[in-house]
């Protein structure tokens, strides 16, 4: 081989070596960039999940640490004096990054809420913030609404029907549709913040066939009279502790009244007398069912107990009176009056049912709860209802046909309400105290936040990077 030859093969393997260490760099490069990178979003995403951390500790906070609660309440009520809000602060460590969350009030119970959170990566800091606007119903867990309807694409419908609203709002944070009917909502006088509101966070939907009347409208679509600002779209109805473990849960306390023997149900009619037919304050839907059926018709079961528990539906019909003492809580669906038969063991009962419910201790549970649906039907309500309680569904109130006149003092509460030809008019006067105690968010005195409530709510929640 000539040497030209040799110095040429030389030449082109070192210029081929030359590419491919270059290729090598250039790859190894591309690799540690792609690392960095991936180093970044990890690092990032940890910092988010931080400051995230910091905001539910922080809620946590406000929901169970007394010097919070009571600050957060009280710390809007001096703007005044030294000109501050209240405002506090703390710092954690954790997973290899810190966070550090402020909370300023802006008003009484109402206040921001930031957590910052930093991530080391590479001799640098990932930093993620977090803001959020919270506030507590510290006077009405339900936004002094009287009726009130709460969760994402949930209703009021009032169709054919007349309703009065009295010392409170009518609330929904979805549609008010208003159909061929009449509804009025009045002011307390006695109280500023009740304004006899009609208020929507969607749109206030009257036909021409309808009419109403109120200290203020407010809604996406009208905003009249004295109208801030529109209900917030997303605030979900109070939730109500029915059968966790814990011990002020409903069905808990009427375990305990039943273990010490202060539950009595009485069966009979006013013409034969009444005798106990049961010491239970819970009750399985197939036991309350025989209940029922064996008063017969025109006969009265009497729920004589501060709460009576039943683990499944509720149906009352062929002509039988329910009196309820103190509070009915169903792990189903509760109808009163939708069938007017009730056929059973080669027997049919044909009459009209009523619901009738005791007016109890002020400081104790009265009303209606029912994890999914209360249904009131034509076949109700023999006489007209009176009581001071609450009715509360987790899905819906359905009232369709009432042929009686009801008057509720406290309030009716569930994700979607709807109200359809009701023959008499429907009256609710706000009573905040009777809600509470008829939701189990106070007992004796005293105010219980269930764990998985929404006792603080969110306003606005803002990401910043």
């Amino acid at each position: 081989m000539k040497k030209e030859e040799k110095g040429t093969i030389v030449i082109i393997s070192s210029i081929a070596v030359m590419i491919l260490l270059a290729l090598g760099a250039y790859f190894l490069n591309d690799i540690i960039v792609e690392l960095k990178i991936a180093q970044s979003v990890e690092s990032a995403e940890r910092a988010y999940y931080l400051a995230e951390s910091g905001i539910n500790e922080a809620i946590w906070k406000l929901k169970n640490d007394n010097e919070w609660k009571e600050n957060f309440v009280a710390g809007g009520l001096n703007p005044d004096g030294d000109g501050n809000y209240w405002n506090d602060s703390f710092e954690r460590e954790m997973g290899g990054g810190t966070y550090e969350v402020e909370i300023i009030n802006n008003d009484r119970g109402r206040g921001e809420i930031i957590a910052t959170a930093e991530v080391p990566f590479l001799g640098r800091n990932a930093r993620r913030k977090i803001k959020i606007m919270v506030f507590r119903g510290f006077e009405s867990i339900t936004e002094d609404g009287a009726i009130f309807s709460g969760g994402q694409g949930a209703n009021i419908n009032i169709n054919h029907s007349e309703l009065t609203v009295n010392k409170g709002n009518l609330f929904s944070t979805h549609n008010l549709i208003l159909t061929h009917g009449t509804v009025e909502v009045h002011n307390d006088e006695e109280r500023e913040s009740l304004q006899g509101k009609i208020l929507s966070g969607n749109n206030f939907l009257p036909n021409p066939h309808s009419d109403y009347q109120a200290e203020a409208v407010c809604s996406a679509n009208i905003c009249d009279g004295v109208c801030q600002e529109c209900p917030h779209p997303k605030i979900s109805i109070p939730k109500v502790d029915f059968d966790s473990e814990d011990s002020d849960s409903f069905k808990s306390r009427a375990e305990v009244e039943e273990m010490n023997n202060n539950c009595s149900i009485l069966c009979g009619n006013e013409n034969d007398g009444f005798e106990e037919c049961s010491n239970n304050c819970i009750l399985s839907s197939e036991e309350f069912r025989n209940l029922l059926w064996d008063v017969g018709k025109e006969g009265t079961l009497i729920l004589d107990n501060e709460i009576t528990y039943v683990t499944g539906p509720i149906e009352v019909k062929g002509g039988r009176r329910l009196e309820v003492g103190g509070a009915l809580i169903s792990d189903g669906t509760l109808t009163v009056g939708e069938k007017l038969n009730w056929q059973r063991e080669g027997r049919e009962d044909e009459g009209v049912s009523h619901l009738e419910i005791k007016e109890g201790d002020p400081e104790k549970p009265v009303g209606i709860l029912s994890k999914r649906k209360i249904n009131f039907g034509e076949f109700s309500l023999k006489e007209e209802l009176n009581f001071s309680g609450v009715i509360y569904a987790g899905d819906a109130v359905n009232m369709v046909s009432v042929p009686q006149k009801m008057n509720i003092t406290g309030g009716i509460i569930s994700r979607k309400i709807n109200l359809t030809s009701l023959q008499e008019r429907l009256e609710v006067t706000l009573d905040n105290e009777r809600i509470n105690y008829g939701l189990g968010h106070m007992i004796n005195g005293s105010v219980v936040d269930p764990e998985f409530s929404s006792i603080i709510r969110i306003e606005h929640w803002e990401e910043v990077y």
